[in-house]
C-alpha cells in the first residue's frame, strides 16, 4: 500500500490539476500580448562642458607715437609665441610716458574679471657718478629707485585711449608702492565692483562682448586732468589728446635702474558663482568723520538744572535734521507740536543733573540724544505722548566709494523696547534692539555698517522704531568715514 494511505487513484488526480493549472496560466501569459501599449525613447542624451576663454588685445603709445613692438591683435595665449609685453623699454628719460589701450574679449560666457600687477624686480645696477653725487648709496636687487618715480594709471576706457571726464578712474600711483614679488590685485567686475558700470553693485563681464581698459604711465611727475569726452572712438588718441608728463622735478638718482613687472589678467565663471571677489578686501578709515556734530556735544548744549532738554529741528549747530517719525496723533489733550523736536541728556554723575541718574552716562563726552523724544519739555505735565523722532543728515559721497559707519546705542534703563531702525539712503544697515527692564545704568554697544555709495549724496538716518511712548532709544558718538580698500590676495 501507498506509504501514508496515498492511493494510485489520489496520486493520479494530483497530476491532472497541475496539468490544468500550468495550461491556465499559459493562457494568461498568452493574453498580455494583446494589450495597448507605447514607447518613447530619447536618444543621444549628453552632456558638454561650456567653455570660458580669454582674448586680449593691445594698442601701444610711447611719448605719443604707436609702439609697434607692444602692440598686437587679440590673442588668446600671451604666453605663447611671439611673447606679448604690454611695455618693453630700455632707455627710459624723465619725462618719458606711455599709453595703452587694453581690449578684453571673454568667449562664450559671462565672467568675473579681474587684474593682478606684480612687481618682480627694482634693481640697481650699479652706481654711476651721476647717481652717487645725487645721493645713491643703495646698490644692487631690489635697491633701485625708478619704481618710485613711475607712476601708473587704469581707467576704463571707451576705447579712445584717453581718460575723460565720464570715464572711471581707478587706484592710481607710483609702481615702488609695491615692494618686491608683491602684488595690486584691481577688481575689474567682480560681485561688488564693475568699472564698466560704476552705478551699479558689482556684476559679470558679458560673455561675447568686448571692453576697454586703459594704462597710462610717467616717469616724473604726471596730470591726469580728464579731457571732455569727445563722443567714444573719434580717432583722438594721445597723439592728439596726450598725458602731461613732466620730469623737470627728476635728477640722477634713478640712472641705470630697472624694473620688471607681470600683468596678469584672470577670467573666472559668473554662473553658480555669484559672490566671487577678486581679492579679499582690507579697507581703512581715511580722513575725518563727515557728519556733524557727532558726538552731541553742542551746540546746543543742554543748561537745565534737570540735566536734560529738547531742541527743534534747525537749532543752530544741531547738524541734525529731525522729523517725527508717525503720523500726528493728538494725545491728553494735546496737539504734537508742528516742529520736530530732539531730547539730549547730559551724564548724570555730572552737577546739575536732578532728573538724570547718575548711571546714565554719555559714551563720550557729556551729551547723548534720546530718540523716543519729547513734546513740551519742562513746560506742563505731558507724559508717554507718542514722539518718536528720526535724524539725519545728507553727506557728500563718491558713487562706487565704500563708507564706514560707527555709533553707539544703549537702552533706556527701565524700558522694555529701545528699538531703533539705521539706514543710508533708504537702504537699511542695521536694526538695533534693547531691553532696558531692571537696569539701572546705561549699556553702550557700539554698532559698525559698511555701504557703497551709489550717488554724489547719501542720506544718513537713524530713526526711532520703538514703542511711541517718549521714553527710550539713547545714542551716542556718530562717525561716518569714507574707506580706502586694497583687494588682498585670499
Amino acid at each position: 500500500m501507498p506509504p501514508y494511505g496515498w492511493s494510485a487513484l489520489g496520486g493520479k488526480k494530483i497530476l491532472i490539476s497541475l496539468s490544468i493549472i500550468g495550461a491556465a496560466a499559459a493562457i494568461v501569459i498568452g493574453g498580455t500580448t494583446s494589450f495597448f501599449s507605447d514607447t518613447e525613447t530619447s536618444s543621444g542624451n549628453t552632456f558638454t562642458a561650456g567653455a570660458l576663454d580669454l582674448g586680449i588685445d593691445n594698442h601701444s603709445y610711447y611719448n605719443g607715437e604707436l609702439n609697434p613692438e607692444t602692440t598686437w591683435r587679440v590673442d588668446y595665449d600671451l604666453s605663447d609665441e611671439p611673447f606679448r609685453q604690454f611695455f618693453n623699454f630700455t632707455d627710459l628719460k624723465p619725462g618719458d610716458w606711455g599709453e595703452d589701450t587694453i581690449r578684453l574679449h571673454v568667449n562664450y560666457n559671462d565672467a568675473w574679471v579681474c587684474a593682478d600687477v606684480t612687481l618682480t624686480s627694482n634693481d640697481d645696477n650699479g652706481i654711476n657718478e651721476p647717481e652717487g653725487e645725487d645721493g645713491d648709496v643703495t646698490d644692487g636687487a631690489g635697491n633701485g629707485e625708478l619704481a618710485d618715480h613711475i607712476t601708473f594709471y587704469w581707467w576704463a576706457d571707451d576705447g579712445d585711449n584717453v581718460f575723460e571726464n565720464d570715464e572711471t578712474l581707478l587706484p592710481a600711483g607710483p609702481i615702488g608702492a609695491l615692494n618686491v614679488n608683491e602684488t595690486a590685485i584691481v577688481a575689474l567686475a567682480d560681485s561688488i565692483k564693475n568699472i564698466w558700470n560704476p552705478n551699479q553693485t558689482g556684476g559679470p563681464f558679458p560673455g561675447d562682448e568686448v571692453k576697454f581698459l586703459a594704462k597710462a604711465w610717467c616717469f616724473g611727475d604726471a596730470t591726469i586732468n580728464p579731457y571732455t569726452q569727445d563722443g567714444g572712438n573719434q580717432q583722438s588718441g594721445p597723439d592728439d589728446r596726450p598725458l602731461v608728463c613732466s620730469g623737470v622735478n627728476e635728477d640722477n638718482i634713478t640712472q641705470t635702474d630697472s624694473l620688471t613687472m607681470d600683468i596678469a589678467f584672470r577670467a573666472v565663471q559668473a554662473r553658480n558663482n555669484p559672490n566671487f571677489l577678486c581679492g579679499q578686501e582690507n579697507c581703512e578709515p581715511t580722513g575725518s568723520s563727515l557728519l556733524l556734530n557727532d558726538d552731541f556735544e553742542g551746540p546746543p548744549s543742554v543748561v537745565h538744572s534737570t540735566g536734560w532738554d529738547i531742541f527743534d529741528n534747525g537749532t543752530g549747530g544741531l547738524g541734525w535734521s529731525v522729523e517725527w517719525v508717525n503720523a500726528t496723533t493728538p494725545f491728553g489733550g494735546f496737539a504734537r507740536p508742528a516742529v520736530a523736536k530732539i531730547e539730549f541728556h547730559k551724564s548724570g554723575n555730572l552737577p546739575n543733573t536732578s532728573d538724570i541718574p547718575s548711571g546714565w552716562t554719555a559714551h563720550s563726552g557729556q551729551q547723548y540724544i534720546e530718540l523716543d523724544s519729547d513734546w513740551n519739555g519742562h513746560v506742563g505735565t505731558l507724559n508717554n505722548e507718542p514722539a518718536l523722532a528720526r535724524i539725519y543728515q545728507d553727506i557728500a559721497t563718491v558713487p562706487g566709494t565704500k563708507y564706514e559707519l560707527r555709533y553707539w546705542h544703549s537702552y533706556r534703563p527701565g524700558v522694555v523696547d529701545n528699538t531703533m531702525d539705521v539706514t543710508a539712503d533708504g537702504n537699511s544697515l542695521r536694526t538695533v534692539a534693547a531691553n532696558g527692564t531692571g537696569q539701572t545704568a546705561t549699556n553702550w554697544i557700539e554698532y559698525v555698517d559698511q555701504f557703497t555709495a551709489t550717488d554724489a549724496s547719501t542720506r544718513i538716518e537713524f530713526e526711532g522704531a520703538g514703542t511711541d511712548d517718549s521714553l527710550g532709544i539713547f545714542l551716542d558718538d556718530i562717525s561716518l568715514f569714507e574707506l580706502s580698500c586694497v583687494l588682498q590676495p585670499i
